[in-house]
């Protein structure tokens, strides 16, 4: 079952990457990215169902580990190196959101913000969902050597930010579900560097926009 859903979602990129056009894309993306996130889900569904917990974590790791190194070796000649750069941040900020998700799972929602709480993780999935989508795109691209049109290419790139946002999206679900006045297991690890914050600092800043419009 998870090979078809695999092989399916495959067929699917397939036939959305092969669009000429930035229209073309764009409608075949929306008319599509339902059923993705139907399959998605399913896949996650049944992984989770037969796979221990910490072997999960681990195997979600290592394939960010293995598709960051496979950006950097072909997305290059793919699809030129801001392509290239824009892929290897948007993994490294899904690695990021990974690791934010082990900790809000590791705190209950209190009374009363159950409605507030739903509302975060909608946006932050479909966000989410919306970035992996492009990444995929770009995968099946490089896998299989069947080329991105120019004109596709910026629209790929404007929806990676969606990783941004999602990011803004489970901190803020994070800080809802922990506020200041419990102990909270720190959302920050020692390694905490520049590039950390720049992505905090683009997320919160995405977040007050996505709030004020």
């Amino acid at each position: 079952m998870v090979k078809t859903i695999a092989a399916i979602l495959d067929e699917m990129l397939l036939d959305v990457i092969s669009k000429r056009t930035a229209a073309e894309f764009v409608e075949a993306r929306n008319d599509r990215f339902p059923k993705y996130i139907d399959l998605v889900m399913s896949y996650a569904r049944i992984a989770s169902s037969i796979i221990p917990r910490h072997v999960q974590i681990r195997l979600v790791a290592e394939s960010f580990s293995e598709f960051e190194a496979e950006i950097r070796a072909n997305a290059e000649h793919a699809f030129g190196n801001d392509m290239r750069d824009r892929a290897v941040f948007t993994v490294w900020t899904l690695r990021k959101i990974s690791d934010l998700l082990e900790r809000a799972a590791s705190h209950k929602v209190a009374d009363g913000d159950e409605k507030k709480d739903l509302e975060f993780l909608t946006y932050f999935l479909v966000n989410a969902l919306r970035a992996r989508f492009s990444v995929d795109c770009l995968r099946i691209s490089m896998r299989t050597n069947n080329p991105i049109y120019p004109e596709v290419l910026p629209e790929l790139a404007e929806s990676l930010r969606s990783a941004v946002n999602a990011y803004a999206w489970i901190r803020q679900t994070i800080d809802l579900r922990a506020p200041s006045n419990e102990e909270a297991i720190p959302v920050w690890s020692d390694s905490w560097n520049a590039d950390d914050q720049a992505l905090l600092d683009e997320s919160m800043h995405d977040l007050a926009n996505d709030q004020e419009s």
